[in-house]
């Protein structure tokens, strides 16, 4: 406790600038991140997965909570050529934030490393959270494996059930006969 005016204006001084500084500190520290950000998304942006998928990674190990830093991360690897590394860090990322994109990456990356039974499951609960891209699930080079077998063209219907009202081939019924078929 001070003792007189002189020492309680010292001590609320000295806490005032401690302030300062840990205000200033924190400033510093969310400008590096947000740069780190920057970087990362820019290198994200020019398709240079591997060089992204570092950046990511020391983002998201530094702040463990954010969704989008896994999910890009995780995005990384797959699009770099590392389905089996991309696996458990969107299966982190799905479990953070609980994200249809997530959830449709990690199909794909479970397609390329042989899973296709987990890969189902996977877009089905795209299918279950609303995610209804058909187009994209037509097109994807990744699931064309899935097209041929029952449990596939199941989450297909699935996913036509919802449909994407951009999409006019679900009113054909075009979209699902290449899952039947096989093509």
């Amino acid at each position: 406790m001070p003792r007189n005016s002189r020492e309680h204006r010292a001590r609320a001084l000295f806490v005032f600038a401690c302030s300062i500084g840990f205000w200033a500190a924190t400033t510093a520290a969310q400008d590096s991140n947000a740069s780190a950000v920057a970087h990362a998304d820019s290198l994200y942006g020019a398709g240079s997965w591997a060089d992204a998928a570092k950046a990511y990674a020391k983002l998201a190990k530094a702040t463990p909570e954010n969704w989008r830093l896994w999910h890009r991360y995780g995005s990384s690897l797959l699009q770099a050529g590392d389905a089996k590394g991309a696996i458990p860090v969107l299966e982190k990322a799905e479990a953070v934030g609980h994200n249809q994109a997530t959830m449709y990456n990690l199909a794909c990356a479970l397609v390329r490393t042989k899973q296709p039974d987990r890969a189902i499951e996977w877009l089905a609960k795209t299918a279950e959270a609303g995610y209804n891209r058909t187009a994209q699930l037509e097109a994807d080079t990744d699931l064309v494996p899935l097209h041929t077998l029952r449990g596939g063209r199941q989450c297909a219907s699935r996913w036509t059930e919802t449909p994407d009202p951009a999409s006019t081939t679900i009113a054909t019924g075009s979209w699902n006969s290449g899952w039947a078929t096989g093509t």
